[in-house]
């Protein structure tokens, strides 16, 4: 089997969800959930602040990433034929992190009926679930988003 670039940089990035989640192999709709962390530090609207990144996002940051993230996220899913539910059924997570030596904001999405006070909890992780479920990386110093990964199916 050949390995493209765009494989490349999926697998990619999907390392760099693994390094920022303590995953623990969960079953379909079912959670992973890493070491139990307090609630949320900054919590902007149904964004909240996972403490254990690299370093704390500023309000700044997460308010440009916020006014962005709906409409890359919707043009995301149409050009890979997905639908999403509701906009207003998400709660974002969120995590000041590092890679290849500059900081990026990890944001965790995932439908409100899935779950009930996550914000606490640490990071959600699930491994399907399709559409309600998808992470971004918001890159503050260039206020861009790099990629979004959408669940898949199981």
């Amino acid at each position: 089997m050949a390995i493209n670039g765009k494989l490349i940089h999926r697998l990619g990035f999907a390392v760099l969800l693994a390094a920022f989640c303590h995953v623990v192999a969960a079953g379909p709709g079912r959670t992973g959930e890493g070491p139990q962390v307090r609630a949320a530090t900054v919590a902007v609207d149904d964004w909240h602040d996972v403490p254990g990144g690299s370093w704390t996002p500023g309000l700044p940051d997460i308010e440009a990433a916020k006014a962005q993230i709906e409409p890359y996220v919707r043009r995301q899913a149409q050009l890979s034929h997905q639908t999403l539910p509701p906009w207003d059924s998400y709660t974002f997570q969120y995590q000041g992190q590092d890679f290849q030596g500059r900081k990026i904001i990890y944001v965790n999405a995932f439908c409100n009926d899935h779950f009930v006070n996550p914000a606490g909890t640490g990071m959600v992780v699930v491994f399907d679930g399709g559409p309600c479920f998808f992470q971004a990386f918001w890159d503050p110093l260039n206020k861009i988003f790099l990629t979004v990964l959408f669940n898949g199916q199981a």
